[in-house]
C-alpha cells in the first residue's frame, strides 16, 4: 500500500495540481490507501472520485487552472513526421496546380496532365460534381480567387481547408503538440463533412441548372 500511495501521489503532481489544494489531496490519498487495504475495486473508485472533486473546485477557486488535455501534451518524433509529411504532400499538391495552366472553359485543366477528357456527363447524363476542380485551384494558386469560385465552389473550399491544414501542421510541429484543437481527428470530420454538404450542393445546382436549360 505504501507503493499505492507513493504513485498516487506522485501522479496528481504531475497532473498539475494548485500547491493551496495539494496537501488536502495528500491526505485523502493516505486515507484511501489506509482504509482499502484489502479492497482494490474501492480504491480505485475512491481515487477517480477524488480527482474529480479536486479539478472542479480547483476550477472554482482558480479559474485559470485547467485540467490537462491531449492538446498539451508533447508530441513523438513519429506523430511530428507524420505531419511533416502531410505537409510535404499538401504542398505537393499546391506546387502541382501552380505548373498547371487554367482552362479558359472553366474546366478541362486535368488534361495537362495526361489525363483523358471527363466522361461522366457522357456516360451518365449529368453534369460532373468534380468538373471544374482541377481549373479552381489553379486558379487559387494564382490569387484568382472569383475564377476558382466560377470554376468550382467545392474546390475552392477544399483549398481553403488545404492551406489551414498546412498551417496547423507547420505550427503543430514547432510546437511539438496539437495546436487549437484536443481532438484533430474531430476536426478533420467537421471539414470532411462541410466539404462535402458543399459538394452536394453544388453538384444539384448543376443538375437543375441543366434540366431547366
Amino acid at each position: 500500500m505504501e507503493q499505492t500511495r507513493f504513485l498516487y501521489l506522485t501522479h496528481i503532481r504531475q497532473r498539475g495540481l494548485p500547491n493551496q489544494f495539494l496537501d488536502i489531496e495528500v491526505q485523502r490519498a493516505s486515507t484511501v490507501c489506509d482504509r482499502h487495504r484489502h479492497s482494490s475495486m474501492a480504491l480505485q473508485t475512491r481515487l477517480v472520485a477524488l480527482q474529480t472533486t479536486r479539478y472542479f473546485t480547483a476550477l472554482l477557486v482558480n479559474p485559470s487552472f485547467s485540467h490537462p488535455s491531449p492538446m498539451h501534451d508533447s508530441w513523438g518524433p513519429r506523430k511530428r513526421l507524420c505531419l511533416l509529411l502531410v505537409s510535404a504532400l499538401l504542398l505537393s499538391g499546391f506546387g502541382l496546380a501552380a505548373w498547371i495552366q487554367p482552362d479558359p472553359r472553366g474546366f478541362g485543366s486535368h488534361q495537362q496532365l495526361l489525363l483523358p477528357p471527363c466522361t461522366f456527363q457522357s456516360q451518365f447524363h449529368l453534369p460532373c460534381p468534380a468538373c471544374g476542380m482541377t481549373t479552381s485551384f489553379a486558379h487559387f494558386v494564382r490569387g484568382h480567387w472569383l475564377q476558382a469560385l466560377r470554376s468550382s465552389t467545392t474546390a475552392f473550399v477544399l483549398a481553403i481547408e488545404c492551406l489551414l491544414a498546412l498551417l496547423w501542421c507547420s505550427v503543430s510541429v514547432w510546437r511539438q503538440r496539437s495546436w487549437l484543437f484536443a481532438r484533430p481527428d474531430l476536426a478533420v470530420a467537421w471539414c470532411a463533412f462541410c466539404l462535402y454538404l458543399v459538394g452536394l450542393t453544388e453538384w444539384v445546382v448543376r443538375i437543375l441548372s441543366e434540366s431547366s436549360i
